[in-house]
């Protein structure tokens, strides 16, 4: 990443400019998902914590919406519902890993326009909900991998799930939950709960 940040600022033509972007984007995914595997292997260790600082959840949803704009997510939407306190207590970046994987997994098999990601909050929890569109390919199976993780050895776990193992480790270490619902329009719908206790100033 370094050299091509370098190589970026040497006067490059529009197309090389791309590759180098591309370059790039794809050592940040890869650079992401070494942090992630890192993580769940203290989780697995017993060696894992997560921190409880205070955050915007504004800020939260802009960075996950930069990070999956980067990986070709630029016309998800990411929305914050009114209601939702202005600052919460918990570990910002490990909620960004948790939900920038899941739409990651969920971006490999559906447009970015079909899918919208939602920030709520209920119950001194923070909800976020990706909600996906039904047409297009069937992603049953993708949905049901995600929903059947903990019944997995992490030996056994396959290449396609590493973004969800990931995700479902940190829901876990957070004591949060993942649940699958079809909202009131049939979307299918991934709800992540976390608990996250209110600012008070």
């Amino acid at each position: 990443l370094g050299p091509l940040a370098l190589l970026s600022q040497s006067g490059l033509s529009s197309r090389q400019v791309r590759l180098v972007e591309q370059a790039s984007q794809s050592g940040q995914s890869m650079l992401h998902m070494i942090s992630g595997l890192l993580d769940y292997g203290e989780m697995q260790d017993g060696r894992f914590k997560m921190s409880h600082d205070p955050f915007r959840i504004s800020v939260l949803a802009e960075a996950v919406r930069n990070a999956l704009a980067k990986q070709g997510g630029e016309e998800l939407r990411v929305t914050v519902r009114s209601g939702a306190p202005n600052l919460v207590e918990g570990d910002i970046d490990r909620l960004r890993q948790i939900f920038v994987h899941l739409g990651e997994y969920v971006l490999e098999s559906r447009a970015p326009a079909s899918v919208s990601l939602d920030f709520d909050y209920e119950n001194n929890n923070l909800i976020g909900e990706i909600a996906l569109d039904q047409d297009g390919a069937d992603i049953s199976w993708k949905l049901d991998l995600l929903m059947g993780l903990n019944e997995i050895e992490p030996d056994q776990v396959s290449a396609d799930a590493l973004r969800p193992m990931i995700s479902s480790g940190l829901i876990s270490a957070a004591n949060g939950t993942l649940t699958l619902k079809d909202d009131a329009t049939g979307r299918r719908v991934i709800r992540v709960s976390i608990p996250a206790k209110p600012v008070e100033f």
